[in-house]
């Protein structure tokens, strides 16, 4: 991987880090529950989130609201990378017989960097704790590389 690309994967993994912390700070706010919203890494280094659509939006709205925010800046050189945060449900299939298991919560974190030909999603369960207070955790996480949707491809291809 070229010098850029080095430095385009730790941006990616640090805007990650930061939508994830972000999104355990809002299920532990919210009774384990978080509105979508999108993470950037701008032009000079700075990380930041977008959070307030509005009231009466579905979900899908809000994450095609949040997709058309960051490639709109994108498009316009504004930032060098971009994430957009949901909550998921999802099943996991056992490899040997197929069988699929029961629904687990997680946290969908779609990333791509303008440096980087690669884009991934980041999958990251959470469960709820017991003890004196009842908390949010974040669990186990899952990496797929997915199809860029919001920089245009760096190698022209």
């Amino acid at each position: 991987m070229e010098p850029d690309g080095v430095a385009a994967a730790a941006e990616m993994e640090d805007l990650v880090g930061h939508c994830l912390e972000l999104a355990e700070r809002l299920l532990n706010k919210h009774g384990g529950e978080f509105r979508e919203f999108a993470g950037c890494v701008d032009a000079a280094g700075v990380t930041s989130t977008g959070l307030d659509v509005g009231e009466g939006l579905t979900h899908e709205e809000r994450v095609a609201h949040f997709a058309g925010a960051v490639r709109r800046k994108a498009e316009r050189g504004e930032v060098r990378a971009a994430a957009v945060c949901v909550r998921v449900t999802m099943c996991q299939t056992d490899p040997d017989t197929g069988e699929e298991s029961d629904e687990t919560d997680a946290v969908y974190v779609s990333c791509e960097h303008r440096d980087s030909s690669e884009a991934f999603v980041d999958l990251t369960t959470f469960e709820r704790t017991f003890g004196l207070r009842r908390r949010w955790k974040l669990g186990q996480r899952y990496r797929n590389p997915v199809p860029r949707s919001i920089f245009d491809d760096p190698e022209g291809s």
